[in-house]
């Protein structure tokens, strides 16, 4: 769901700077990982304004994060250099507003509201070390950006009054499709890259695609409840094992994202669907 480069990941990346006041981050597939939970996270919950105030909180982070990046360089020195001010007021701004509406949404929400955000918090505080060192693009940093957007729909659900184990059972089928989509592109990327750690991704892809697709068969033969969130992971699984299967060139980097992205709108009918 990210666009391939064949240069190191954690270089800074040089190029024009934008005139937009507000910075969109580059990592397209990341759009889909949080847009994709909050949306499943508002659908479960009976809506009122805390699920609202919360989920446009943890846009503003989302938002935020690109911001910081062009202020710490990893940007580029030309971006800093030129839009480094427009950064710093706009993120200042941005986290007003991320603030603010976390704490409107926590004041309007169900008293352990706070508990469940901790998962996501202490992700992030987790995360930070990463940035710092321009490391967020590893494996570890990608799937830890993971855990954090799977985990924000248990504090954004909790507030609309979901069940608290509802919310986890989706938020956990959330971070099992994103590590799964998370190693299918690694996976692919792997043709063009030397580092150590893509030599065994195929290899973990396969496993925990598979594990996936056997469970689902044994549920379907228990007709145990779980079987429609199960379901919701399958087809990320069934598209991980085709990468690896088809050899995908990272030519076709662009395509893999939008099928990602189909598997993610079927897991969100499946996932709402289960929960309904």
């Amino acid at each position: 769901m990210r666009a391939a480069r064949p240069e190191n990941d954690n270089a800074p990346v040089e190029s024009p700077p934008p005139k937009a006041w507000i910075l969109l981050p580059r990592e397209h597939g990341a759009y889909a990982e949080l847009i994709f939970p909050l949306i499943t996270a508002l659908a479960l919950g009976n809506g009122g304004i805390a699920p609202i105030l919360l989920a446009s909180a943890a846009i503003a982070v989302f938002l935020a994060h690109e911001l910081f990046l062009v202020i710490l360089g990893q940007r580029g020195n030309r971006a800093r250099a030129q839009i480094g001010s427009r950064a710093s007021l706009s993120a200042a701004f941005v986290v007003v507003i991320a603030v603010t509406a976390a704490t409107m949404g926590l004041w309007h929400a169900p008293a352990d509201t706070l508990q469940t955000a901790l998962l996501p918090l202490i992700s992030i505080a987790l995360l930070l070390p990463l940035i710092f060192s321009q490391r967020e693009k590893t494996l570890v940093g990608e799937l830890l950006v993971a855990l954090i957007f799977a985990s924000t729909l248990i504090p954004v659900a909790r507030s609309g009054n979901v069940e608290i184990k509802t919310a986890a059972v989706a938020s956990g089928v959330w971070l099992a499709i994103f590590t799964l989509q998370t190693l299918s592109v690694r996976a692919v990327k792997a043709h063009i890259k030397t580092e150590g750690e893509t030599n065994f991704l195929p290899l973990v892809l396969v496993t925990l695609s598979l594990a996936v697709l056997i469970a689902e068969l044994l549920l379907v033969r228990t007709q145990d409840p779980m079987i429609l969130p199960l379901a919701a992971v399958s087809p990320a699984a069934v598209v991980g094992i085709s990468c690896v299967w088809l050899r995908v060139h990272p030519r076709h980097l662009r395509t893999l994202g939008w099928v990602l992205v189909g598997c993610d709108l079927i897991a969100l009918a499946l996932v709402t669907a289960s929960s309904g």
